[in-house]
């Protein structure tokens, strides 16, 4: 008997508490007009999506029925004015493409298309179309209102692969400064200039040579012809002629003097010039045997 009262107990409390079905609470009357009010605004704007999404609030069973009513003939204009577009995405291959995203004015529009009409609001609006493997492809669009089904056809061209990487460098290591070439005359060049200097300083004393002869000719002349070997006895001629010995005497100083300063200063020059030698070794045969030929130059 208490077993029986348990189980009517138990069933009395199951249906009081899971018997009667529970419903979502709608929205509230006031929700219901504020709803309407928004959507008016909002299809006053051209913002058809917008607005539908509140018309469908207000259409809802807990709405007060003249509200209903209002958002559901509002609803049916709605879906006449908004407009549809279908994108129509082919590769520069003609291949056609689903894995495609698209943007409108810089929101995400849709993830993929699947060739269903996609509804928007009308106005002008930017586009953009992306796809792996493809350069982004954008298109500015001005949308009519109940304009239904349009179609866009797009075609994304292949983008080009990355470029490789550049190898990286080989780092070389480190090691002693190079040595300068030395220049191709191999100073050649410095000892052209030494043997000019010293053939003008061979000059000098040439000419300085030859000026004390005539000196000494000119003044032995005057002093034994026109001076008696007396030289406060001498003519005219012998002072005239004294005075050309002097005068020949100071070429025949200038001469030697400049030759060398000359002579020296090629001297100077030929012997500090780079020196490079070229030393080879050739083989030689004659009738009288072989043997190795040595050839030097500086």
């Amino acid at each position: 008997m208490e077993a029986r009262l348990f189980v009517v107990a138990a069933a009395t409390a199951s249906a009081a508490l899971f018997g009667r079905p529970v419903h979502a609470a709608g929205p509230t009357k006031d929700e219901c007009i504020d709803a309407n009010e928004s959507a008016q605004s909002l299809l006053r704007t051209g913002k058809l999506l917008a607005a539908k999404r509140k018309l469908l609030t207000c259409v809802a069973p807990s709405c007060p029925g003249p509200v209903r009513d209002d958002c559901s003939q509002r609803l049916n204009d709605v879906e006449a004015k908004t407009p549809t577009v279908v994108f129509e995405v082919r590769s520069d291959a003609d291949r056609d493409l689903s894995a495609v995203g698209v943007t409108m004015d810089g929101e995400p529009l849709i993830e993929r298309l699947d060739g269903t009409a996609i509804p928007v609001d009308p106005g002008e609006h930017k586009f953009a179309f992306h796809a792996d493997g493809f350069a982004d492809e954008q298109r500015t669009l001005v949308i009519h209102e109940s304009d239904k089904n349009r179609r866009e056809h797009v075609v994304l061209v292949g983008a080009p692969p990355p470029a490789a990487p550049a190898p990286p460098s080989r780092a070389t290591p480190e090691g002693p400064a190079p040595t300068p070439t030395p220049s191709s005359d191999d100073g050649r060049t410095q000892r052209l200039v030494a043997l000019g200097l010293g053939g003008a300083g061979v000059v000098g004393l040439v000419i300085g040579g030859t000026f004390a002869l005539v000196a000494k000719s000119t003044y032995d002349h005057a002093l034994n012809q026109e001076c008696n070997g007396v030289t406060t006895g001498c003519s005219g001629t012998g002072v005239s002629e004294g005075q050309s010995a002097f005068s020949q005497a100071t070429v025949a100083t200038v001469g030697f003097a400049a030759g060398a300063v000359l002579l020296g200063g090629g001297a100077v020059f030929y012997f500090t010039a780079p020196k490079s030698t070229d030393v080879s070794v050739t083989p030689t045969l004659s009738a009288r045997g072989g043997g190795l030929a040595l050839r030097a130059g500086w």
